[in-house]
């Protein structure tokens, strides 16, 4: 790959930092029943089975689409990096201003973060399809905690805000099995990182934007 006229130009481009993270998640395709959570008193027999089931639709899919990831990261300037993942998406993150960086990016545990997030999302829908749940929109909001003493992060606090003309009961029921089968929420978790989340249930007014929470 050459620099030419000061900037970096990829074969491919754009991917989240936190594919190192996500590499992890290969444990999962190869023995899934690892991370499927042990039963206890606040889920039903059928609320398990449930997550079981989803857990492995989203494990075969992940084999249909293969089971290597790559994680590529090229040094450019100062604190900046160029990742790529190999299959044409690729990221920039760098260190904030006050840190000695150019704020080109986020930096790359922020991004671990933002796959949190993203994972959420996700899978929610992937739940949400299998319950047939229907929702207009759903946004997730994280804050990650990381005190001067610790290397990482300690703890995530999540808020999540949806819009459906369901019951909030089964909005929670769908969060509940998505935040159990994400495999981002599951290494956060396996890593001893703590996750809360509260969750908003808002109806579509009439007239209202359909997707209010952007």
């Amino acid at each position: 790959m050459a620099v030419q006229d000061g900037r970096f130009h990829w074969k491919t481009s754009i991917c989240f930092s936190c594919l190192r993270f996500f590499q992890l998640c290969l444990a999962v395709i190869f023995e899934p029943t690892f991370f499927i959570p042990h039963r206890d008193e606040s889920r039903s027999g059928s609320e398990m089975k449930y997550a079981k089931n989803v857990f492995l639709v989203a494990v075969s899919n992940a084999r249909l689409e293969g089971s290597t990831m790559k994680a590529i990261s090229v040094w450019s300037d100062g604190y900046k990096n160029f990742l790529d993942d190999g299959r044409g998406h690729s990221v920039v993150v760098d260190l904030p201003t006050d840190q000695g960086g150019g704020n080109a990016g986020p930096t790359a545990l922020e991004l671990c973060v933002m796959s949190l997030a993203g994972c959420i999302t996700t899978i929610f829908k992937v739940v949400a399809e299998k319950r047939h749940f229907v929702y207009k929109a759903f946004k997730v909001e994280l804050e990650a905690e990381k005190t001067e003493e610790a290397l990482t992060v300690t703890g995530v606090k999540g808020k999540m805000e949806i819009v459906t003309d369901a019951s909030e009961k089964e909005a929670e029921t769908v969060l509940r099995l998505t935040t159990t089968t994400c495999p981002v929420s599951v290494i956060f978790k396996n890593a001893g990182i703590k996750f809360e989340w509260t969750l908003t249930v808002k109806r579509l007014r009439q007239g209202q934007d359909p997707n209010p929470l952007v």
